[in-house]
């Protein structure tokens, strides 16, 4: 990100959050991973964050042990608290942990959602599921571009780190990063790389114009 920053000097007019320091920022940084336990590379994410002093939200699956978040982040004393929400017409239950700077929320990942005063906030977001699936929440109404839950989070700055399966040819790959970039139109979020690891295909955008 550092050198394409540097290659594209003054095509921005915003500072991009995630590589200041907490003193240069001013304030606390925030950042979100889904999903938080089921990869081992999400659950190091969010040390790194943590020790860097993010405050972190988490999406886990609802599958994941609580007591094993609790463990696995050294959660002492954790608040926990448990709601129901209505999602695509059933009712499912969501559950929140939380302890100091981190918060996990245990739910069908595609519920996620934020409240209003949460969108735009988010200096960095990891998926690594993805959550591909447009925000149609209230909040977002109004917005005028089309994207997810995690893009509409993220403040003008804010970087998205994305992971999903590898595509097997020329064809497929050029499908799959259309598909990819018709949530995160390049109206509002640049495409600052692509990669194709052994098994995955890796995405990092930065957003560029507010979508609400």
């Amino acid at each position: 990100m550092e050198s394409h920053l540097e290659d594209h000097e003054g095509d921005y007019n915003f500072t991009v959050p995630y590589l200041e320091s907490v003193a240069k920022s001013g304030t606390t940084r925030k950042a979100l991973v889904t999903p938080c336990v089921q990869q081992a590379t999400s659950s190091y994410l969010i040390d790194t964050l943590l020790s860097q002093n993010f405050a972190v939200y988490g999406v886990a699956v609802p599958e994941s042990s609580e007591k094993f978040i609790e463990g696995r982040f050294k959660m002492k004393t954790p608040t926990v608290r448990t709601e129901k929400e209505k999602f695509d017409g059933k009712d499912i239950e969501v559950k929140y942990i939380e302890s100091g700077s981190l918060r996990i929320e245990q739910r069908v990942v595609e519920s996620f959602k934020l409240k209003s005063d949460e969108l735009q906030t988010f200096d960095v977001v990891f998926d690594e599921m993805p959550l591909l699936r447009y925000y149609a929440d209230e909040a977002v109404k109004s917005g005028n571009v089309q994207t997810t839950v995690l893009g509409h989070g993220l403040k003008k700055g804010g970087i998205l780190y994305l992971q999903c399966e590898g595509a097997k040819d020329r064809k497929q790959r050029i499908e799959l990063i259309n598909n990819i970039q018709s949530y995160y139109p390049e109206s509002h979020f640049d495409l600052v790389e692509s990669r194709r690891t052994p098994w995955t295909r890796q995405f990092l955008f930065l957003k560029v114009r507010n979508t609400v």
